[in-house]
């Protein structure tokens, strides 16, 4: 038998292998986001890249399989089994084999060829990358959700980790020290009393350090159509009081509902380094858009801000720190389902020891 024979009859026996071993993916097509281009490590399944009939197979690398993989491990899980489209929530798990993604966003078309499943994954650094997915029959997903029980409560730290906080944290300090007025006005406020290690603290989490309102705007679509009923998309899925949908929530969203009308489009909306909603500013709406405009502005917001909640004091300790005092007035009542006091403080120990 001749070299080249061998050789052909290895790669045959190992497609074969391969086919056969991946038997079990339920996955179809992914399909690239808007950017065109595609880096999440999506295991074996079949990949469609843009302007192409084609794909290929990509392999999971171990460390993006351990992120999820290990949060449905220390928590509290139930096991999906559906039926219909709708029967799925966003923040559920899609295990599909030895590969874990996340669903950020469910798109109901009314047909099995229009809806769409956008999830995440992450890469060996926690970066997450959003994909479309197709699947050939919805009953064979092995869906994971966590319990949200509220007797668990230690389910709500396992979503929001330590290391991930601190890679927010070291990122949104890039960005601080890259930005002379952002800088200039922590100075300010340290000569003032405050705690500026505090202060970046709530940089990092509200907005990791960006300050424009084409990063930074969070439309609130559910406060908006409470007054403009089925004026705008808005999907609340599961038990959430919010959309977590991308489109119904960024800046292009709140254009669209500014369109309809515009002074409840900027109360139902927050922006900026600091995240303060209109109502809560303690200005108006004119004056309060006239300050967004720069991060001086910005800055006046959020100390009129803790000033008329009463945590103004909160901001100028540095031992002994109430987080979930800050955390309740800045995040309300239910801050904990959002784990808001923990990444507070896990922030704030890595600004301290900068």
């Amino acid at each position: 038998m001749s070299s080249s024979m061998i050789i052909f009859l290895i790669l045959t026996i190992l497609v074969i292998f391969f086919v056969a071993g991946d038997s079990r993916k339920q996955i179809d097509t992914v399909k690239s986001g808007t950017n065109g281009t595609n880096n999440a490590v999506l295991g074996n399944i079949c990949k469609i890249e843009p302007g192409t009939k084609g794909c290929e197979i990509y392999s999971a690398e171990q460390e993006a399989k351990k992120s999820y993989e290990e949060i449905l491990e220390d928590s509290k899980t139930d096991t999906i089994k559906p039926t219909k489209i709708e029967d799925l929530q966003v923040g559920d798990y899609i295990i599909n084999g030895d590969n874990y993604m996340k669903i950020k966003e469910i798109v109901k078309g009314g047909t099995f060829s229009s809806d769409k499943i956008i999830v995440t994954t992450k890469d060996e650094n926690g970066v997450e990358t959003e994909s479309e997915v197709k699947y050939k029959n919805i009953k064979d997903l092995e869906i994971k959700r966590i319990n949200k029980s509220d007797n668990d409560k230690d389910f709500y730290r396992e979503e929001y980790s330590e290391q991930s906080m601190l890679k927010l944290a070291k990122a949104t300090n890039q960005r601080i020290n890259s930005n002379n007025e952002i800088i200039n006005n922590l100075k300010k406020l340290e000569n003032e009393g405050f705690n500026t290690n505090l202060v970046k603290s709530i940089i990092s989490i509200e907005s990791s350090g960006k300050y424009s309102l084409e990063d930074t705007t969070r439309f609130e679509c559910h406060k908006f159509i409470k007054k403009e009923k089925d004026s705008v998309s808005c999907t609340i899925e599961g038990d959430k009081t919010w959309s977590t949908v991308k489109s119904e929530t960024n800046y292009n969203a709140f254009l669209e509902a500014k369109k309809i009308n515009e002074d409840l489009a900027i109360r139902s909306s927050s922006f900026g380094l600091f995240q303060v909603l209109v109502d809560y500013s303690g200005y108006s709406p004119a004056e309060y858009s006239k300050r967004l405009k720069t991060i001086d502005g910005q800055f006046e917001i959020f100390k009129k801000y803790v000033k008329e909640k009463g945590i103004e004091n909160e901001f100028k300790q540095k031992e002994n720190i109430n987080y979930e005092k800050i955390a309740i007035a800045y995040n309300g009542k239910s801050q904990h389902l959002h784990n808001y006091d923990y990444k507070i403080e896990t922030a704030y120990k890595y600004f301290s020891s900068k």
